[in-house]
């Protein structure tokens, strides 16, 4: 009797976590492919996607809040940011001074570069992340953009152009 509880015990922990899991694997794909359209649509002067790939170095701007694509209000109408950006191959690391380190990639060839993880926000789950794209021909400009999706359907979207302050 005692072992068949431990065993229906382990099989209900087993199914929390893969749904915990797959909740998070969702949080992150929404505010990735979210992100990406915010840096897509970002203006970052004469881009030429298939020259100029090196995204190193030392990024800042300002994000504006877009009520168009979030589903949630802010009272953040828009903050400065600057970003520590180093690659290697198709993954890349990034250091913000908003949200801590990124663990990322580029599946491009360096065209567009990825950065996301998972958090809690007010006890629930969330994702966060941080899209490079759009790279001028000079590299010194890029869009960019950042998504907080919360569990429950709250999407928080930032969107800006960055401006390359150091190599």
């Amino acid at each position: 009797m005692r072992s068949s509880r431990l065993v229906y015990a382990v099989v209900l922990l087993l199914g929390l976590v893969a749904d915990a899991s797959a909740d998070d694997e969702l949080l992150r794909g929404r505010a990735l492919r979210l992100a990406r359209k915010m840096a897509g649509a970002s203006k970052s002067g004469d881009v030429n996607a298939l020259k100029n790939t090196n995204f190193d170095g030392v990024w800042g701007g300002r994000y504006s809040y877009s009520s168009r694509l979030s589903t949630c209000s802010s009272s953040l109408s828009g903050f400065n940011f600057q970003h520590v950006f180093v690659t290697r191959g198709g993954s890349g690391f990034l250091s913000t001074n908003h949200d801590g380190d990124f663990r990322g990639r580029s599946r491009d060839k360096g065209r567009r570069w990825e950065f996301v993880k998972t958090m809690t926000v007010g006890g629930r789950p969330a994702a966060l992340a941080v899209v490079y794209s759009n790279l001028a021909r000079n590299g010194n400009t890029a869009g960019t953009g950042v998504v907080l999706s919360i569990s429950g359907g709250c999407l928080i979207t930032y969107q800006g152009s960055a401006r390359r302050m150091a190599r």
